[in-house]
């Protein structure tokens, strides 16, 4: 699966900009309010793109916990959630 952030393009920076903005956004928007949520997953994608599949697979069980309850267990948005869950369960399982 391709993202859009490789391990070349990741700068402490941006991953700090984005962990900012979820934080800033938890604060003033609440946990599940949908923007939250995207960038919760921005910060999934990035660890997932630079290796860090662990702190990812955290991300990404609270994100599916989140639309589970937000929006069922077989919406979209949470099929999708679960599907990068398995390819980061299995990069962590083949390293």
């Amino acid at each position: 699966m391709e993202y859009p952030h490789s391990k070349a393009n990741i700068d402490k920076e941006e991953l700090q900009a984005a962990k900012i903005m979820y934080d800033l956004r938890r604060e003033k928007l609440g946990e599940v309010h949908v923007a939250t949520m995207i960038s919760l997953s921005t910060l999934a994608l990035f660890y997932q793109s630079v290796g860090d599949y662990k702190t990812a697979l955290s991300f990404y069980e609270k994100l599916s916990a989140q639309t589970t309850d937000t929006y069922g267990a077989n919406h979209r948005k949470t099929l999708k959630i679960v599907r990068l869950m398995k390819d980061v369960l299995s990069k962590i399982e083949s390293d």
